[in-house]
């Protein structure tokens, strides 16, 4: 079938809104086979642009010790990783520290219950019934 872009051909209305035209003339008299490279050349200078943009929002999410050098993108992502396997690490110690108190507290409740079971004990013991 193929990988989904249409072919245009000579005789298809053609949107050249997006196109930088000196002259609309230029632009209208232009076939579809002059406007792809053109075309392309647009595409891929957006989807850099979004990559630079996706780049430089990382580098703003990354500590502040990470953001004042300048960096290839290859260290960025390194860097990124790096940052967030720590922040792994930290969520787990966290999570663990979490679980530890939740079991202390649980073993003082029951402790105090046993103490506040005792003390009644004490009194009924001490009235003498």
């Amino acid at each position: 079938m193929g990988c989904g872009r249409r072919n245009l051909s000579r005789d298809e209305p053609f949107d050249n809104s997006s196109l930088d035209c000196d002259d609309i003339d230029d632009c209208s008299k232009m076939s579809h086979v002059e406007f792809k490279p053109q075309i392309h050349v647009q595409s891929e200078q957006k989807r850099r642009a979004e990559i630079k943009d996706a780049f430089e929002e990382l580098r703003r999410q990354l500590p502040t010790t990470y953001t004042g050098r300048k960096m290839s993108k290859t260290v960025l992502l390194q860097k990124a990783v790096s940052h967030l396997k720590n922040q792994s690490r930290k969520e787990s110690f966290l999570l663990d520290e979490i679980n530890r108190l939740n079991a202390e507290l649980e073993k003082e409740k029951r402790m105090n219950e046993l103490y506040r079971q005792k003390q009644t004990l004490y009194k009924i013991y001490a009235i003498g019934l």
